[in-house]
């Protein structure tokens, strides 16, 4: 029996892939093209390292990035919590009214101070340090859910929902407070904000370990599947049987008790806390989310990315105290970034998208052939 014939094409077919440098290169460039939104935060923060290692001495010095991680920890958490409803194709500000309201409870509840809410009358919370902090808890989780509310079921944009609640939970902090300032925290508090475990600060651990759950929730789970497809595009996951709604619940609720958890780390770090705390958070959150290549246009990014937008935004900021650059110009130069890399985030979605499609094309082509 003869053996079948082979035609060029079947050849063409079975023969090894090129394993040349060029070809290498080419496969290497493709990927860092369809992951644009990394790769550039990423290179922007080793060039800002290196350039600030060469100008200042102390830079690098174990004190200095140890002070650097602690001090933008908050951030971190924040910008992780903001990042779930911007992957949704929506924008938070509640985090920060959230974040006052949680650390200024954390002050009261704990030392048994009453607390006054309307129609209710004074209320103190007891039950023990668990029961307090679980309360605490729920206050941002209710407070998230309530801007999921107004944006899932009554269909009030996210900017106006969120800039609503920041305004109530701004003037619920202020009312507890009573024009005081809140320092008598418990000792695990304080030790989370300024004790070091393994070399490592309490706060970074607890900023890590917010940023490794989030990161397996959006990558390993449905949930975080439907996030995505919602915030690329919201009437198709509608479409395909995402109940929307609910998701804008889950997931604003979710930032809300992220915040809190940010609140109490606050409270930690600083040791008081008054009715003009946290305001100071709002735009290196959002720049840090921004920085990282997170798109602003829903569908796009991630934890990883926020994470390095932190760093960029920490290391820059450090390192122009470190130069002595007039405390005044620095505000400037920090806005003139953010509106460079909200020039950039957007450019380099764009540039992944038009890489990520063409990838498509040619492995339909190639499996067509």
């Amino acid at each position: 029996m003869s053996s079948p014939t082979r035609t060029p094409d079947d050849t063409d077919r079975r023969a090894p892939r090129d394993s040349s440098a060029g070809s290498v290169a080419r496969r290497l460039g493709s990927r860092a093209l369809r992951n644009a939104t990394l790769v550039g935060p990423v290179l922007l923060l080793v060039i800002m390292v290196i350039a600030f290692s060469l100008t200042t001495d102390s830079f690098l010095t174990t004190r200095n990035l140890t002070s650097v991680i602690q001090n933008n920890s908050v951030i971190a958490i924040l910008g992780i919590g903001l990042t779930l409803v911007i992957l949704l194709g929506e924008i938070d500000l509640a985090f920060s009214g959230i974040v006052l309201v949680s650390a200024a409870s954390t002050g009261l509840f704990f030392t048994g101070t009453a607390v006054g809410i309307p129609l209710l009358g004074s209320v103190t919370v007891g039950g023990g340090p668990i029961v307090q902090t679980l309360v605490v808890l729920a206050i941002g989780l209710i407070l998230g859910l309530l801007v999921g509310w107004l944006v899932g079921k009554i269909g009030v944009p996210s900017l106006i929902a969120s800039l609503a609640v920041l305004l109530l939970a701004q003037g619920l902090a202020v009312y507890w407070l009573n024009g005081q300032a809140a320092f008598d925290f418990p000792d695990w508090v304080l030790s989370l904000g300024h004790d070091k475990s393994f070399g490592i600060p309490n706060i970074a651990l607890c900023a890590a370990g917010v940023a490794v759950v989030v990161h397996l929730l959006l990558s390993r789970t449905i949930f975080g599947r439907h996030i995505y497809m919602a915030g690329a595009n919201r009437s198709a996951a509608r479409l395909s049987g995402i109940n929307t709604q609910r998701l804008l619940l889950m997931v604003f609720a979710l930032a809300g008790l992220i915040s809190a958890i940010a609140g109490i780390c606050y409270a930690g770090n600083f040791g008081s806390v008054n009715s003009e705390s946290a305001k100071e958070l709002l735009l290196p959150t959002f720049a840090a989310v921004v920085l990282g290549g997170t798109s602003l246009l829903g569908g796009s990014g991630g934890v990883k990315n926020t994470v390095v937008g932190v760093l960029i935004f920490a290391v820059l900021d450090n390192g122009l105290l470190l130069l002595d650059i007039d405390v005044f110009l620095r505000p400037l130069m920090q806005g003139l970034l953010l509106v460079v890399a909200v020039m950039l985030n957007v450019g380099l979605s764009r540039l992944a998208t038009y890489a990520n499609q063409r990838s498509a094309t040619d492995h339909t082509v190639k499996s067509l052939a």
